[in-house]
């Protein structure tokens, strides 16, 4: 079974986004260990929750890296394999919609097997090519939206 996780660009992107929170928590501490402990300066009462935000966005985007990076989707000649779920099996998926121009994690294949929830491919995802071509190839109703 072949494994695409997403690519290269979309995960740094993700290692990006959480540098804007260390900056600013960086700043907040430069602020205190500059002006506050030599008494230059003082915080005001909201400083707490505004670091309390801080780290709470700094937490959601780890949350948003650790998805992008764990993020995988197996394909073979029996199946397909969305992260830890089991594997579908072609047999069992009725329809498919290939959505028209998207990125990032917004899905632009849509597979609906006949029993359980669609399967969301993303467009951010390594060799979309391959996994279309598995996918025309094997799907017996495949409709384009554009």
């Amino acid at each position: 079974m072949d494994k695409f996780g997403f690519n290269g660009n979309y995960r740094f992107q993700a290692i990006m986004s959480c540098g804007y929170p260390l900056i600013a928590l960086g700043g907040v501490a430069a602020y205190y260990f500059l002006l506050i402990r030599d008494g230059a300066a003082q915080f005001t009462e909201m400083a707490p929750l505004i670091v309390l935000g801080l780290v709470a966005w700094l937490a959601y985007e780890l949350f948003k890296l650790y998805q992008r990076f764990s993020f995988s989707i197996g394909l073979s000649e029996e199946g397909i394999q969305m992260q830890d779920e089991p594997l579908v099996k072609w047999q069992e998926i009725s329809s498919a919609q290939f959505h028209g121009k998207q990125f990032g994690s917004t899905s632009i294949i849509t597979l609906f097997p006949k029993n359980g929830e669609p399967l969301k491919i993303p467009a951010a995802i390594n060799h979309l090519q391959v996994i279309q071509g598995m996918i025309e190839n094997k799907v017996p109703d495949i409709t384009n939206k554009d």
